[in-house]
């Protein structure tokens, strides 16, 4: 937390920028724009993971059910690492 003297400092330097430079300060008040989420690969990788699970099931090739059994889970637990770290 600041103290209300560094609160105070805080809005002099806000102001005399204003003043200074209305069309720098301008950019700071602007809220910034939503990035879209960038964890699409992941969700790709998911879902052609459980495909390749379900094809490996319904074919009985155990070389697409262990890649599948692995890629799902892999995928899911990078996006979710990814989504925790963006949020810090």
């Amino acid at each position: 937390m600041l103290s209300d003297d560094e609160k105070q400092r805080l809005h002099q330097i806000e102001r005399q920028l204003e003043e200074e430079e209305p069309g720098f300060a301008a950019e700071f008040s602007r809220p910034r724009a939503h990035r879209p989420s960038r964890g699409w690969p992941y969700t790709t990788l998911a879902i052609v993971a459980g495909l390749m699970f379900l094809l490996g099931c319904l074919t009985g090739e155990t070389v697409l059910i262990l890649l599948g059994i692995g890629g799902l889970p892999a995928a899911l637990v990078a996006r979710h690492r990814r989504s925790e770290r963006r949020n810090r």
